[in-house]
């Protein structure tokens, strides 16, 4: 079915419709292929790479050394700022420095409740 669809596409004659079922019919058979071929990891095995990968990434940006900060820390401090101004991606970066945040005013909240809770909500 493929070699017949790679001729008559390259022809200009096939509808719309006949386009869309025969690329629906190829990705099935995409699909099938690779869950079925020998060397195939399953889902699970998959996760856990991607579950490491990810680790790594985190790892390597330096964002676990920000962000398991030691309470009574001052995350306003210069310090803080040159570890996050390392941070390439600006997203990794606001994510981080909201994690921060969100620790500090929990922090806060052991002293003054009511206001932390302002805070929070502000936030």
């Amino acid at each position: 079915m493929k070699s017949a669809y790679e001729i008559c596409y390259a022809s200009g004659r096939l509808t719309d419709s006949e386009i869309e079922q025969a690329q629906f019919f190829l990705a099935i058979r995409s699909i099938i292929y690779k869950q079925t071929k020998a060397n195939t990891p399953d889902v699970e095995i998959m996760n856990r790479h991607v579950e490491e990968m990810v680790m790594k990434a985190i790892s390597c940006s330096g964002i676990e050394n920000i962000v398991n900060h030691k309470e009574g820390e001052d995350i306003f401090s210069e310090e803080y700022k040159i570890q996050l101004d390392e941070i390439k991606l600006p997203i990794t970066t606001f994510n981080a420095f909201l994690l921060l945040l969100k620790k500090a005013i929990f922090a806060y909240g052991k002293t003054n409740k009511v206001k932390a809770i302002v805070f929070d909500e502000r936030l």
